[in-house]
């Protein structure tokens, strides 16, 4: 099992959605203000970065500058948690192994004086590692609660 120092951190875009979305669980990493891209000629203030700065304790910082910066296992288990939308990676195939990334929706649909509760389905693109499943899973959960709003 992986420790949390070797688990994938999310990426700088997909923090700013996660933040837009709502996201205000406690983490050990966050974004705050770029700085200048490092490259052979020197620092290049044209193209910023964001790097992940280690929290000393769990908090949320999805407050003015600062994003929060969750592994992306923590922001699919708030999917799960907090929006009720089931996802995870499933194994493809043995043979050129491929993951999968699957989650459902639920939607309420009234029928006559029932209420029910419907799940719709959907699944990513394969991919030939696990954490880069994880890392698409997580884009099209933001993609869809982005166009809902």
């Amino acid at each position: 099992m992986k420790t949390e120092k070797q688990l994938q951190l999310v990426t700088f875009e997909q923090a700013k959605r996660l933040k837009e979305a709502g996201f205000k669980w406690g983490t050990k990493h966050y974004y705050d203000n770029p700085i200048p891209n490092v490259t052979q000629k020197g620092l290049d203030y044209n193209n910023m970065v964001y790097l992940p700065h280690y929290a000393f304790s769990g908090m949320e910082y999805n407050s003015g500058e600062n994003t929060s910066c969750p592994t992306v296992a923590l922001a699919l288990q708030w999917f799960r948690d907090a929006k009720g939308f089931h996802n995870g990676i499933n194994f493809y195939d043995v043979i050129s192994p491929e993951y999968i990334g699957t989650f459902q929706v639920p939607r309420i649909t009234d029928v006559g004086e029932k209420r029910y509760t419907v799940r719709k389905s959907y699944q990513t693109e394969s991919k030939k590692t696990h954490e880069s499943a994880e890392s698409a899973l997580l884009d099209e959960l933001l993609t869809l609660i982005e166009k809902e709003k």
